[in-house]
């Protein structure tokens, strides 16, 4: 449902990849288990904005890995790691998540935590395969290695985590109101 109200006020989603068929019932059908489908939950209630940008990286992510003829083992694991990306931005101060403006170098490295917390609770809370905490730590790295948390380099980053990195980005171009 919440995938159809993202839809719904991004119509550039639409016009962007009018090319593609995208079913956003589809996202039912991912397998999340009861600590994931908790923690998304309390997102969706406290966090709104947030949860839709989950759902969009997510649509986004099927798309490429559709493209990019994933098979249906890969595809969930992307799905769920798109979909839990951000997990980890449920440990940082709500206060720096919201602030306006500049971060303090020490505010900074709070949020750049986030994809190392993300990795630690899907290694730790669920049963997922270790692709999905790879991507969740991935999903900020960088081409060039001047991402976080490990300054990887192209080569050196997961396919899936790759996948979650462009996903994310398009996701942000896309909420933009301007672009």
């Amino acid at each position: 449902a919440e995938a159809m109200v993202v839809l719904k006020e991004l119509p550039i989603f639409s016009e962007v990849f009018s090319c593609y068929e995208v079913d956003a019932k589809s996202l039912s059908t991912i397998y999340l288990g009861p600590v994931p489908a908790i923690f998304l939950s309390v997102l969706k209630h406290n966090n709104g904005k947030a949860f839709r940008h989950a759902v969009l990286v997510t649509l986004i992510a099927r798309i490429i890995g559709a493209k990019m003829k994933l098979d249906y083992y890969d595809m969930a694991l992307l799905c769920q790691a798109a979909l839990l990306h951000d997990i980890g931005e449920q440990y940082v101060d709500a206060g720096i998540m919201q602030k306006k403006g500049s971060l303090t170098p020490e505010e900074w490295k709070c949020i750049m935590g986030h994809s190392k917390i993300g990795e630690a609770f899907i290694n730790q809370c669920t049963n997922y395969a270790p692709e999905v905490a790879m991507a969740i730590a991935e999903h900020h790295e960088r081409a060039d290695g001047t991402g976080y948390p490990k300054r990887l380099h192209a080569d050196q980053i997961s396919k899936l985590g790759n996948i979650l990195i462009v996903s994310e980005l398009l996701a942000g171009m896309l909420a933009k109101p301007d672009f």
